[in-house]
């Protein structure tokens, strides 16, 4: 018997696939780097016109500071020129208490008096940098571009390494290659500023009206 269809599908970094007609578009973009301050490709970043974050249903500002006042918010949301019928919200960033391996879990207070290197392969590592600072822990830092290829020379300088501290997405793709006790990484979460609850209302009531039609 085949199985019953999907009643959603949801597609991660599709905004511009244009043979895709979404019912629903939601764009992110950071609060160090606002699409409204970039530029198009190759000047910039952005892979199409400014113009084209009109087509977006919500709109996340991600990254934010904790601190992010109501003036700040007000003068985003006039830089993003948006549409009565878009909405908007602010995130930001909360990491973990500890750092987690294969079998155990180090503290971030017991990591202070533990000489450790920190292992990234992200497009900006610079939140979890400054975040690992603010909580008092000094590391060596080896930076490696987003979705980098680990070589084996790479991998072998990493595994004589006593401690390394990860992130999630690097932990996934470097837990086959460094096998021992030495590999650790450090959960992160999304965190509304505020409006997590309306934000989830607005896509379940899309998702439960179109399941209806």
């Amino acid at each position: 018997k085949d199985p019953s269809p999907p009643e959603v599908v949801l597609l991660d970094d599709a905004f511009q696939h244009r043979s895709v007609k979404a019912g629903f578009y939601i764009l992110l973009t950071s609060y160090n780097n606002l699409y409204s301050e970039d530029l198009v490709l190759p000047a910039g970043n952005l892979r199409e016109p400014k113009i084209g974050a009109k087509r977006a249903d919500i709109i996340v500002v991600t990254k934010c500071p904790d601190s992010l006042s109501k003036a700040e918010e007000e003068q985003i949301r006039k830089k993003l020129d948006l549409d009565h019928n878009q909405q908007l919200f602010f995130t930001t960033i909360a990491y973990s208490d500890s750092v987690f391996g294969r079998n155990s879990e180090i503290s971030l207070e017991e990591l202070q008096k533990r000489h450790f290197t920190l292992v990234t392969g992200i497009a900006n590592p610079q939140p979890l940098v400054d975040f690992l600072k603010a909580r008092g822990l000094s590391c060596e830092h080896k930076k490696f571009p987003d979705h980098h290829n680990f070589s084996a020379s790479e991998i072998k300088e990493l595994q004589s390494r006593n401690l390394l501290v990860t992130t999630e997405k690097d932990y996934m793709r470097l837990k086959n290659d460094i096998l021992g006790e030495n590999l650790f990484y450090l959960p992160i979460q999304t965190k509304f500023l505020e409006g997590k609850a309306g934000f989830d209302g607005i896509v379940k009531t899309f998702a439960r009206v179109n399941q209806q039609a």
